[in-house]
């Protein structure tokens, strides 16, 4: 009876034949003990009955424990480290390791056989069989939490060769996503009856803390049969998880489902909401659904692995796994995320702290944008790869075949509003037609007007604003080494500017673009205008232009008069004469019809502001005398009251019209009444190219290098330009005048002729 319970408590992993000899030993040594004490072997069964006692130090007998003594009867075992070899290498195939169900009370089972053969991140794969013919069912756990079930019901060769159930009892378990490598994970692989441990498991993993993998495609799961259950995860994104959960053998009971983010079980779900659809489709009436607003929502910034399964009995449901990769944007879930942090913080030193973080991120963004913009990562590994090669020349040569050109202006370029705006966006297309990068900046406009954005958006021309960058200064750091030029327009982006452009962009060509000489506009004005206190100023001015054009690498200017000036200002300088682009109309203009005078300007100009009166006053009464029903009409951007109040009868103030083209079309005459002023003048150009006759003063021809045709059209007082007004009020004569402008435009105003004369001053 006592050999019969010795052998019962032998380890199943010693081998029996060590087993029986320990057995024998024990034997033995219960008999001659029984020897040494002849009154207990003469009454088995009275010792058997009496409590067992032991003897104090005083030599007195204590009672013992009857689970003592069995202690002390039962064996000592050796734990025998499981194989790591597959089965044609070891023994586990032809001398299977047997495991008992590790279950105190309930039915038994048959010893599980088996061993978990390959432990991998992604994949676990090994054989199990319990000797019944039917194919065993494994529950796979990750840290306590089930990642999924697989019948062990593939083929095997080598199994059938060791004559296990034909060899259908192998099994491969792909873990989606893989297994974190940011924190441990222990794998345990059981039976799902009585959750006896296959050998070779659990397995161990240790995280590596290592920054999170690419994303990488994850092959979708096979479907779940149809005795497994039913349902679908419908979406997932980072707040919020939704689908439906179905138990076909208990269709009107809720199921609760397991989300798991990466393995890690986030929470457990009730999936009994009403569903419509599924009351339709007869699933047990409708309640099966799910919709889980996510405690904490899953991190943006790290890939995720979502799946959902059954809490019962592990089955993931069809769509899952959801893979999350890491937002490549601000989205909307990244935004809550930060105002939500911002919200939370408390006291000065947080909110110090939060902003001082917050700051540098912005630094840290912004110098992103602009490396990205300038390529400087990218020409860095270029002359890396050239002098490791040994081909510097042919990488320097590329390096400088592509260049930026960065334009800076007082504003944001408008050509319907004046004639700089239409001479800096020309010249900027004609640069992007030569294969450079535009880039603009505005230094009295923090952010581009939403017109001329989308303006600048459509024909593709970066913008320097915010949230990029506050200034232009900012914007030439950010970017240093990043232009082969730099366009600065306008005497005074000159001053301010030359010297930090020499600063940060050493290697860049400075071009300086004077669009029309000021100290000269000043000049006349004081004249004109009887104001000498602006003589000091134009002084002023004048030094600066000429530092300017002495400073810079080439001084642009659209006249040949301001051109002249130039040279005896800065002697020495390059000047190069360069007007711009003008699109006139395809069809050649006819007059027949039409009738008015149009004048078009930019009021915030004052030369176009003292026009408009002299036009008003003084030409229009003379006109008026002959022909009383000749309309007058203004028009042009920032139009003050005072010329609004010349509106009547016969004077119309229309302010800004976008396009003008319509008007044009309708008018009989442009004029350009001014009487002071420097460059060429836009108005006369437009009027021209729409197929108008301008009729114009000195100041505004000046410039322009008019055809004997078009020469009558210059007058020099009021009544002279009255009398040319009314000369083209014949249909033939305007006529001919109107397609003899038309011409002259197109012949020396072109795109192409523009982009040309650029070519030598960019390039």
């Amino acid at each position: 009876m006592r050999k019969t319970a010795v052998k019962a408590a032998a380890s199943p992993r010693v081998g029996p034949a060590l087993a029986r000899l320990r057995a024998r030993q024990r034997a033995a040594s219960a008999r001659r003990t029984r020897a040494k004490q002849p009154e207990q072997k003469a009454a088995p069964e009275r010792i058997s009955q009496a409590k067992p006692r032991s003897r104090k130090p005083d030599g007195r007998t204590a009672a013992v424990s009857p689970a003592i003594i069995q202690k002390a009867r039962a064996p000592k075992t050796e734990s025998v480290k499981p194989s790591r070899s597959t089965l044609a290498q070891a023994t586990s195939v032809t001398q299977p390791q047997v495991i008992k169900a590790e279950q105190a009370s309930g039915p038994r089972f048959p010893p599980l056989r088996g061993h978990l053969d390959v432990r991998e991140r992604g994949r676990l794969a090994g054989w199990a069989s319990d000797g019944s013919g039917r194919p065993v069912r494994l529950r796979v756990l990750d840290n306590g939490v089930t990642l999924g079930t697989v019948l062990a019901q593939t083929f095997r060769a080598d199994l059938k060769k060791a004559g296990f159930d034909e060899g259908r009892c192998a099994f491969e378990f792909i873990i989606e996503g893989g297994l974190s490598d940011t924190e441990d994970h222990a794998i345990r692989v059981e039976r799902v009856e009585d959750h006896a441990a296959l050998v070779g498991s659990p397995w161990i993993v240790r995280a590596k803390r290592q920054p999170v993998a690419p994303a990488r495609a994850v092959a979708p799961l096979p479907l779940p049969s149809a005795e497994c259950g039913q349902g679908y995860l419908d979406y997932v994104d980072h707040r919020r998880v939704c689908g439906w959960a179905q138990d076909a053998a208990r269709p009107h009971l809720p199921v609760t489902i397991q989300i798991l983010d990466n393995g890690v079980l986030v929470t457990r779900v009730l999936a009994n909401r009403y569903r419509g659809d599924l009351d339709v489709a007869g699933s047990g009436g409708g309640r099966h659904g799910f919709d889980c607003l996510l405690p904490v929502p899953f991190t943006p910034t790290e890939r995720h692995v979502i799946r959902v399964l059954r809490d019962e009995d592990g089955v993931e449901l069809r769509g899952s796994p959801w893979v999350l990769d890491p937002v490549a944007e601000l989205g909307a879930d990244v935004q809550d995320a930060f105002a939500r942090i911002v919200q939370n913080l408390h006291g000065r030193k947080n909110s110090e702290q939060a902003l001082g973080f917050l700051m540098e991120q912005v630094t840290a963004l912004r110098q992103k944008i602009a490396d990205q913009a300038t390529g400087r990562p990218r020409k860095a590994q270029e002359r890396d790869h050239a002098v490791r090669s040994g081909t510097r020349a042919a990488g320097k040569a590329k390096a400088q075949a592509a260049g930026r050109i960065l334009f800076v202006d007082d504003y944001f370029p408008d050509p319907t509003r004046d004639a700089g705006s239409q001479a800096i966006f020309s010249h900027m297309q004609a640069a992007q037609a030569l294969g450079l990068e535009v880039v603009f900046a505005a230094s009295r406009e923090q952010v581009a007007p939403p017109a001329a954005r989308a303006l600048l958006e459509r024909t593709k021309i970066s913008v320097w604003s915010l949230p990029f960058c506050a200034s232009v200064e900012e914007g030439l750091r950010l970017e240093q080494h990043g232009f082969a030029c730099v366009y600065l327009h306008r005497v005074g982006i000159v001053s301010r500017y030359m010297d930090l452009v020499r600063l940060y962009q050493p290697k860049a060509r400075v071009i300086y673009s004077v669009a029309d000489l000021h100290f000269l506009r000043l000049e006349r004005q004081a004249r004109e205008m009887e104001q000498p206190e602006l003589l000091p100023r134009a002084a002023r001015v004048r030094l600066l232009e000429g530092l300017g054009a002495l400073q810079a690498n080439v001084t642009l200017t659209h006249s040949p008069v301001e051109a002249a000036l130039l040279h005896q200002l800065a002697p020495g300088a390059r000047v190069c004469i360069v007007p711009w682009c003008v699109q006139a109309v395809r069809k050649k203009p006819r007059l027949a019809g039409r009738r008015g005078v149009v004048f078009v300007g930019h009021y915030a100009h004052v030369p176009n502001v003292d026009a408009v009166f002299w036009l008003v006053r003084e030409v229009m009464p003379l006109v008026w005398a002959h022909v009383p029903d000749m309309p007058c009409v203004l028009v042009g951007s920032s139009m003050p009251p005072s010329v609004q109040a010349l509106a009547g009868p016969q004077v119309q103030a229309l302010g800004h019209v976008p396009d003008l083209a319509p008007l044009y079309a309708r008018m009989r005459v442009a004029v350009a009444p001014l009487r002071f002023g420097a460059g060429v003048k836009g108005k006369v150009l437009d009027s021209f190219a729409a197929g108008l006759p301008c009729v114009m003063t000195p100041v505004a021809a000046e410039g322009l290098a008019l055809p004997e045709i078009l020469q009558p059209l210059v007058a020099r007082d009021a009544a002279a330009f009255a009398r040319v007004i009314l000369a083209l009020q014949d249909d033939a004569r305007a006529t001919a005048v109107a397609q003899a402008g038309w011409q002259f435009v197109k012949e020396h105003f072109s795109r192409k002729t523009i982009t040309g004369s650029l070519k030598t001053v960019f390039l």
